[in-house]
């Protein structure tokens, strides 16, 4: 089950990057400029594909949504200790995954709704890492069956690894920064004539970008212990 729970995640991760690398080459065709991780959206990556001629491109993000569900329900709902987990695990991961494909369609110009969707997104994050964290000390409880066919090593480097993705996380979220997002820097021209630009680094963009990595990280952490049973 863990072989094919793998396999579910990393089918859905390598759609879903694909869809997002064509994105990011036809980018600059639109915006002409090349598309930056540190100062650009998610959602601008979609921006000009909003039309039912592109739904697919969207709506297959999805697909991540049940598959990532399943993956988790076939490799931990027999285990009988694990069962909340398993719950928790599956009802957070396939909200954050909601949360994500609105976040990607959202445009920053609605304010109000973009920032709540990246606050909720962030907490299922959270949550999400903690989960994993709570699943490696759960295969070290020598109180298991389950601890009985593990190595504790490798339980501790997960832990570890869920300890730093939480921490990052966290730092994310408090950075003082991110309430100043929307600042931009004034630049003069040649003809004296003044606008403004965003930085070479839009905090809550790149903060958006930081979170969906370590999101993927999280969900990878726990399929590893499963492997090295």
């Amino acid at each position: 089950m863990t072989y094919i729970a793998l396999s579910l995640y990393l089918t859905t991760y390598l759609f879903f990057s694909l869809i997002y690398l064509i994105n990011i080459r036809t980018f600059k065709n639109v915006a002409g400029e090349s598309f930056s991780f540190l100062r650009h959206f998610p959602f601008e990556l979609d921006e000009d594909k909003r039309n039912d001629r592109y739904f697919f491109l969207r709506a297959a993000i999805i697909l991540i949504i049940p598959l990532m569900c399943a993956s988790y329900v076939l490799i931990l709902k027999d285990i009988y200790p694990l069962t909340s987990l398993a719950y928790i695990m599956t009802i957070s991961g396939a909200l954050s995954y909601v949360l994500l494909f609105f976040l990607f369609i959202i445009d920053t110009k609605y304010v109000n709704v973009h920032l709540t969707l990246f606050l909720l997104f962030a907490l299922t994050c959270v949550i999400n890492a903690i989960s994993a964290i709570w699943l490696a000390f759960l295969f070290i409880d020598s109180t298991l069956y389950i601890s009985i066919l593990f190595n504790d090593v490798i339980g501790y480097i997960i832990a570890i690894f869920g300890f730093i993705i939480l921490a990052t996380e966290v730092v994310i979220l408090v950075n003082p920064k991110i309430k100043n997002w929307a600042k931009l820097e004034k630049h003069i021209n040649e003809d004296g004539t003044i606008i403004y630009k965003r930085p070479k680094i839009f905090i809550l963009a790149l903060s958006e970008w930081l979170l969906i990595a370590l999101n993927h990280l999280s969900f990878i952490l726990p399929l590893i212990l499963f492997l090295c049973l």
